[in-house]
């Protein structure tokens, strides 16, 4: 369901439309000579009007039927469901899915793989909270694409970001690391 605001409209009342109606960030902006619309992923404005792709449709119902069904889609704005703690202690190999957080203490080196998504029709990330030691690292990040192309450092004492997002023209995960603080 695309929402609109009529033309003229102020750059306030365009920020407010966009905020009351885009809060899980889904929606994209398309404007006609008249109007401002939001529409949803499965949209398209063609000679302004409204067009809905059924397949797109049915495959962006079914990946948000299948979130819900594994309780992982945004509930409420801005937050995500809790952590999954990867306990090092147990095991040094760990699988990352899509659209999770984790949380981990390294206690030896570990290894991270992560699977490909199914879908390129939402945007995919997933986290990781690493409290690092500089006598243990993360030996291999289940990918060989990193932002900039530095590889992530974790060789000091202190707390760090994995970020991980799912390139779609490239068909491949990214991970950049960054630094939050020492420890």
């Amino acid at each position: 369901m695309s929402y609109t605001l009529n033309k003229p409209a102020t750059e306030q009342q365009l920020k407010t439309f966009i905020k009351t109606y885009n809060t899980d960030m889904r929606l994209s902006l398309a404007e006609t000579d008249s109007e401002y619309i939001l529409l949803e992923p499965y949209e398209t404005l063609v000679n302004g009007t409204v067009v809905i792709d059924e397949d797109e449709k049915a495959d962006y119902e079914e990946l948000v039927d299948l979130n819900n069904t594994n309780n992982s889609t945004i509930e409420s704005e801005n937050y995500v469901n809790s952590s999954i703690t990867l306990d090092t202690t147990v095991s040094d190999t760990f699988e990352l899915q899509a659209g999770k957080q984790y949380n981990t203490v390294l206690t030896r080196n570990i290894t991270l793989t992560i699977a490909n998504v199914t879908t390129n029709k939402l945007f995919s990330q997933t986290l990781v909270h690493v409290k690092a030691p500089s006598t243990y690292n993360v030996t291999s990040f289940g990918t060989t694409y990193y932002y900039n192309g530095k590889k992530p450092d974790l060789t000091e004492d202190a707390l760090y970001d994995l970020i991980y997002e799912w390139d779609n023209a490239g068909q491949v995960w990214t991970v950049g690391c960054v630094k939050k603080s020492s420890v």
